[in-house]
């Protein structure tokens, strides 16, 4: 049986589906693409995306570098549950 796609980027093909994140000063919609070798793995990468948005991970937060990361953290979760003291020695 056939592989169903509908989408060849660089000379592969894959499963594109997509979905709307936010929208910009403009009104316009912030779209993004997911990719999968089926179309199953497309909706499963996209589901597991927006539920991580809505968890509160920032829409770009698949692109943050564990330094920047782990500052946030430090400074948004952990900093509120310690004192100012053992803060000063992180």
């Amino acid at each position: 049986m056939a592989k169903k796609t509908n989408y060849e980027k660089n000379g592969f093909e894959y499963f594109r589906t997509s979905a709307t994140v936010g929208f910009d000063a403009d009104g316009k919609r912030i779209r993004k693409e997911f990719l999968g070798k089926s179309k199953k793995e497309s909706e499963l990468k996209r589901d597991q995306y927006l539920e991580n948005v809505k968890k509160g991970l920032g829409l770009d937060f698949d692109k943050i570098g564990f330094g920047d990361y782990f500052i946030e953290w430090l400074e948004v979760i952990h900093k509120p549950t310690i004192t100012q003291n053992t803060y000063n020695r992180i």
